[in-house]
């Protein structure tokens, strides 16, 4: 599997972080009003060019990195049960 079979993963994964992260957020809401939701075509070259990065340096929404920041549990892949690193999702893990 090569960096292109996975991104379509990557990119829902992380446009439904950024989703929430959107929601959860208090400031801008005159604009929320206008667009409840996020629209899919908002996340542009630039961010899809930022996620790429993310993933070089393994700061990304996978387990295994919001794990080491306290935001899961034990950093493990719902499926395979071992570290969801950017490794292990594009080179071993079945789900996608």
């Amino acid at each position: 599997m090569n960096f292109t079979d996975i991104l379509p993963y990557l990119y829902q994964r992380s446009f439904h972080a950024w989703e929430i992260q959107y929601q959860a957020d208090t400031r801008g809401n005159a604009y929320k009003v206008i667009f409840p939701a996020l629209l899919r075509s908002c996340l542009s070259t630039h961010a899809l060019s930022a996620i790429i990065f993310h993933l070089c340096t393994g700061h990304c929404h996978l387990n295994h990195h919001m794990s080491r920041i306290g935001l899961h549990p034990d950093g493990l892949c719902d499926r395979c049960e071992v570290p969801e690193t950017v490794e292990h999702v594009t080179e071993v893990c079945t789900r996608v």
